[in-house]
């Protein structure tokens, strides 16, 4: 990356700020689509409008520490995400997963202090930058959800990301393998919300309460950071993650939709095929007990901030078995029972 270039897309980043576009977003439950939050709409126009110089900025962004300091002509501090720096390097970094064709160096590498905060700041700015190309909301993914996931990964809840309109795949499709980077595939189960769901005390019951439909779903998954980190060997982080949409990329919504009440969804099951050969079986039992406890976490972690899961929205609840990984022209078949099957395919192009 030219110096110059770099220097040029920095000053237009911190130009643009003092001008108002890049607002401070730490409450980042509050997401930015379409028509909910006018500022960050701003901030998304400003990122499509400054895209050339942003190319230069962010293409270098694996080695932006190091360049930042150089550019300083001594020694300033390094790049933290201070309310100084988080307006431009959380545009950035969403910016930059935007863009990328290869997973990207992890986060922490450049930014050591950033937090779970920031990480949803840079989700949310990257969600802010999909809505100004017109994408919709279509609903909320839960991810995180068991146990064993929460332990290694180091926390104590879930964490979630957005779905859009452009990420839904249905029975038969042939999913474009040029549009994902290192794609797997989660067996999951969604919730069609047939009502708001809103509030501090939200229960498992009440999650049931709101929704009309209980359907089969397999999550597309993604990772625009390293899972692996080239050169420490560290494995990614939940920062990394959360900050990724927390991996969602795609979503299949298929089988037979059931109302939340016909069956008991502690037992649903499903068995995953990949070229014919079982490679994943489960029971959604094994997302926190209960497929609909994500979903009540979800609502109370939003009630903080006065978001409300609205009617007609897509929940994921949460994968109930391990991520498979996916090879281009790989066919999926997923069987989940009474709930039905369906099938999908990776293309190799």
């Amino acid at each position: 990356m030219h110096r110059r270039s770099l220097r040029l897309g920095l000053l237009t980043v911190l130009g643009l700020a003092r001008r108002g576009f890049f607002i401070p977003y730490r409450h980042a439950d509050r997401l930015p689509l379409a028509g909910e939050i006018p500022a960050y709409e701003a901030l998304g126009h400003a990122m499509a409008a400054a895209e050339p110089v942003f190319a230069d900025l962010l293409d270098g962004l694996d080695a932006l520490a190091g360049d930042l300091q150089a550019i300083g002509g001594g020694a300033p501090p390094a790049p933290r995400w201070t309310q100084d720096w988080f307006p431009t390097l959380d545009a950035a970094a969403a910016y930059a997963l935007v863009r990328t064709r290869r997973p990207r160096r992890q986060l922490k590498r450049d930014f050591p202090d950033i937090t779970i905060d920031d990480s949803y700041a840079i989700q949310a700015a990257w969600m802010a930058h999909k809505a100004t190309s017109g994408r919709r909301l279509l609903g909320r993914k839960i991810g995180l959800t068991s146990r064993a996931m929460q332990q290694a990964f180091g926390i104590t809840e879930p964490d979630y990301g957005t779905l859009l309109d452009d990420m839904l795949f249905a029975d038969g499709a042939v999913i474009p393998g040029d549009r994902f980077i290192v794609p797997m595939v989660e067996v999951e189960l969604a919730f069609i919300l047939g009502r708001p769901l809103a509030g501090e005390s939200v229960s498992v019951t009440d999650v049931l309460a709101a929704t009309d439909w209980v359907q089969p779903a397999i999550e597309i998954i993604d990772a625009r950071t390293e899972r692996v980190d080239a050169e420490t060997g560290a494995r990614r982080g939940v920062l990394d993650t959360i900050a990724d949409n927390a991996a969602s990329a795609g979503v299949v919504l298929a089988g037979r939709p059931v109302r939340p009440r016909d069956i008991d969804l502690r037992w649903a099951g499903a068995v995953l095929y990949r070229n014919g050969v079982v490679e994943e079986t489960g029971l959604a039992a094994g997302v926190l007990g209960h497929p609909a406890a994500g979903i009540a976490w979800l609502a109370r972690r939003f009630a903080r901030h006065g978001v409300t899961l609205e009617a007609g929205q897509v929940i994921l609840a949460g994968s109930f078995t391990r991520a498979m990984p996916v090879t281009p022209g790989d066919v999926f078949h997923a069987d989940y029972g009474r709930l039905g099957s369906f099938g999908f395919s990776f293309g190799r192009g």
